[in-house]
């Protein structure tokens, strides 16, 4: 009889435990009210507890990408970037990853394809200019 009280406590307990996905879902929650933080540490509380589950890499992706654009902790964005590229190097974030921690810190003016764009609209206004 003890034991099977104790079975259907042990099994009580491990059908409250969180499953990858219902972490997941949590993490996006909190990322769509703007909590950084509890987002932050929902993706990586998932990351420990299922490092080679279906949502590792992306756990991993965004906990960095938090990090760097919302926290302002470029030290655990540029970490976490470089555990993703390192364990996932297939991934489809890679390239992102890559280019975030290229330009962790740096003002949005600062960032290529923006300078790219000015120093177009910057010529074509000049040629404009020689027409008048």
């Amino acid at each position: 009889m003890l034991v099977l009280l104790a079975l259907m406590v042990g099994l009580a307990a491990c059908s409250k435990e969180k499953d990858e996905k219902q972490f997941f879902a949590e993490a996006q929650g909190y990322m769509d009210s703007q909590q950084w933080q509890k987002a932050a540490d929902t993706f990586t509380a998932m990351y420990n507890k299922f490092p080679n589950g279906v949502f590792a890499a992306k756990s991993l992706f965004m906990i960095g990408y938090i990090n760097a654009n919302h926290l302002n902790d470029l030290e655990a964005a540029r970490q976490h970037y470089a555990t993703f590229v390192e364990k996932f190097p297939d991934h489809e974030l890679v390239t992102a990853a890559k280019y975030e921690m290229d330009h962790l810190g740096k003002a949005p003016d600062e960032l290529p394809f923006l300078m790219d764009l000015e120093n177009s609209d910057s010529a074509g206004e000049a040629k404009g200019a020689d027409k008048n």
